[in-house]
């Protein structure tokens, strides 16, 4: 109920909803279907396995029936690829269509196979049947996948490999071969794709072949959020905005930028001590995440001191300058007067705010300066698409800084960590 009230106060629609009431128009006002009819005299629906009842209800309302003769109707989609049931797509909407779609007289609408592949070699394709035959065996009528005319031998390789980390190198191996060789012969080196069942597999593979020097870009990662640069201005945003924040604080001090040591990291959790914001509240009395805290301290110290401490305030008040080394204390106080710049213009708009943490930080120009092996410049994509990213959320009227960092938040957990930029390879 809370969710209905807010979406109306917003006025805003989720997408279950907006299917469902432009459904109710087209069914219920056939005006509305003649005038779309007029606008548009050939339809293209794409993988129309993936719609659902409402989006069938939809189209059929404005486009099917029959209604038009000299209308042209096509869709196109592969039951097999039916992957949305959980939001409620139906594949069963497949072989519905051409009776949706029936030609005048009721007639239903011819249906056409595309089994050829026009980029596969056969012995892949032979793989490709073997894998799918389950599915024809529950009843999904699609016939099995056949090669080009001139389809040229291919060559598929197994691996049975120890463990994971064995496997990635044995792919990276593989293709950073094949890219050598091309280099040698002086020919165009060849693009290559590493499919993974699972997302968190993405970037450790993209690792490895980064590794061997190989211009990689994620496709449908998601982890803008995680990319470095990314991360390090975020995370300055959040030791500004909250000194409890210290799985932040952790990584800012620890980071490619002040490189901390574990020395005085662990002097500076002892003054977090001394200012007493090591117990269960903290000086304003807000709660802090000892859980974060835990991990991010566990990664950069032993376990002893993964403690529940309050780290910026120590950075802003670090005391005696004899218990730390005398370059740490030079980074421990410069990042002090850093984060006391920024917390003057915290009340600023919040691009305003994001660009200025960017220019304090260098991390921008640290960003284009940074070249792969390869000679390729690495370039600012993700900072700019994170910034596409604080102007969309800033244009509500309501946008806050501890709001975009809720909203940040939940985009890690629920949606990846958001599209990153696309880089060019």
């Amino acid at each position: 109920q809370r969710l209905a009230d807010t979406l109306r106060r917003e006025g805003a629609l989720d997408f279950g909803s907006q299917m469902s009431l432009a459904a109710r128009v087209a069914r219920d006002h056939p005006e509305v279907g003649l005038s779309e009819r007029e606008r548009f005299r050939v339809v293209l629906l794409d993988e129309y396995q993936d719609t659902g009842h409402a989006q069938r209800v939809l189209l059929s309302a404005l486009f099917g029936g029959g209604q038009d003769p000299d209308l042209a109707v096509t869709a196109v989609g592969d039951p097999m690829q039916s992957i949305y049931g959980w939001r409620g797509a139906s594949a069963a909407n497949l072989p519905r269509f051409a009776t949706d779609f029936a030609l005048p007289g009721g007639v239903p609408a011819p249906r056409l196979e595309l089994l050829t592949s026009w980029r596969n070699p056969p012995e892949a394709l032979e793989l490709a049947n073997v894998s799918s035959e389950p599915l024809r065996d529950r009843g999904v009528t699609v016939s099995r996948l056949r090669p080009r005319p001139d389809a040229t031998d291919g060559d598929v390789r197994l691996a049975l490999l120890p463990d994971v980390e064995a496997e990635r190198e044995w792919v990276a191996d593989r293709i950073a071969a094949e890219y050598a060789a091309a280099l040698a012969a002086e020919t165009p080196p060849p693009t290559a794709a590493v499919l993974v069942r699972r997302n968190a597999d993405a970037a450790p593979v993209a690792e490895a072949l980064r590794a061997r020097g190989l211009p990689v870009e994620v496709v449908g990662l998601g982890g803008l959020l995680h990319t470095p640069e990314v991360a390090d201005v975020l995370a300055m945003l959040r030791l500004a905005a909250d000194p409890m924040a210290g799985s932040a604080a952790v990584r800012v001090l620890t980071g490619a930028r002040w490189q901390l040591g574990a020395a005085d990291l662990k002097a500076l959790w002892r003054r977090a001590q001394e200012l007493a914001i090591s117990g269960r509240f903290g000086v304003s009395g807000a709660v802090t995440d000892p859980d974060a805290l835990d991990d991010a301290l566990d990664s950069a110290l032993p376990g002893e001191y993964a403690d529940q401490a309050g780290l910026a305030d120590a950075i802003s008040d670090p005391g005696d300058r004899k218990q730390y080394s005398t370059f740490g204390y030079a980074r421990i106080t410069a990042l002090g007067k850093e984060l006391a710049s920024l917390r003057e213009r915290l009340g600023q708009p919040l691009t305003e705010l994001v660009a200025e943490v960017e220019r304090i930080m260098g991390i921008g120009i640290e960003a284009q300066a940074r070249v792969d092996s390869r000679g390729g410049i690495a370039g600012r994509e993700h900072l700019d698409a994170f910034a596409d990213v604080v102007a969309s959320y800033a244009g509500r009227g309501n946008a806050t800084l501890s709001g975009l960092l809720a909203y940040l938040a939940a985009a890690e957990e629920i949606e990846k960590g958001l599209a990153p930029g696309e880089v060019e390879v």
